[in-house]
């Protein structure tokens, strides 16, 4: 078992995003991961028992509860690191940070998938992940709830990530980390934005979309403005 805490784990989509490296990790040496991330993460309800899910994990901690020494070798991210066409900048950054600090032959598994449980599926409505922070897509009036279900995150990452696999439609959601939890089930995923959510300086949209999702997969960024609920129902 390798022991890895991961110092940049402030986020739902950077500690998702670090997946594909320890699963690499994993295939290549045959030792499975206990992973630390940082107290913030407790926010996310049974994010533990979510993590527990993957084949790469054999223990989750949040920091108060590992006593960090220095059998935990330390994940961050790299910044000068170099660019794949369509790996996750954030991913890129993980795996090159943990090579240049230690000695160990992997590569990220670009195949990776989330293990999730099975649900009920909600058959007859868009799944919703909203960003919490900010309800975002509620406030713009575009989603009814006739038509539109939308994930309440007080459930579990884990029956909300079974509702996105099992749901027969996209998951409409913006730049949040539900959605890269439905890039990471390689679902179809449309992410929504506006200028409202670009925070780095002046970095175009793209910027986000090249940071957190694979591009060879299902996400799809579109303006908010460009996106309608279909009148008809064709669910």
């Amino acid at each position: 078992m390798i022991r890895i805490f991961m110092t940049s784990s402030g986020k739902l989509s950077q500690t998702l995003n670090v997946l594909p490296v320890l699963s690499g990790i994993y295939k290549s040496t045959g030792h499975k991961i206990s992973l630390v991330v940082r107290n913030d993460m407790m926010v996310f309800n049974g994010l533990k028992e979510f993590m527990h899910m993957q084949d790469c994990i054999a223990a989750f901690k949040f920091e108060y509860e590992a006593a960090i020494d220095d059998s935990y070798q330390t994940i961050s991210r790299f910044d000068n690191f170099k660019a794949d066409p369509n790996v996750p900048f954030e991913t890129l950054r993980l795996e090159q940070d943990f090579k240049a600090r230690y000695n160990i032959d992997f590569e990220i598994d670009n195949s990776f998938v989330l293990n999730v449980p099975d649900v009920e599926p909600i058959q007859d409505k868009y799944l919703v992940g909203d960003k919490s922070s900010t309800n975002f897509l509620a406030s713009t009036g575009k989603f009814p709830l006739d038509k539109c279900h939308f994930l309440d995150y007080n459930n579990t990452v884990a029956f909300n990530a079974g509702l996105i696999k099992a749901s027969p439609n996209p998951l409409l959601s913006t730049i949040t980390g539900i959605s890269v939890i439905g890039d990471l089930l390689n679902k179809e995923v449309l992410v929504l934005w506006d200028k409202s959510l670009i925070k780095e300086g002046d970095k175009h949209i793209t910027y986000y979309y090249n940071k957190q999702y694979y591009r060879d997969r299902n996400c799809v960024f579109l303006p908010m403005e460009e996106f309608q609920i279909p009148e008809e129902d064709t669910l």
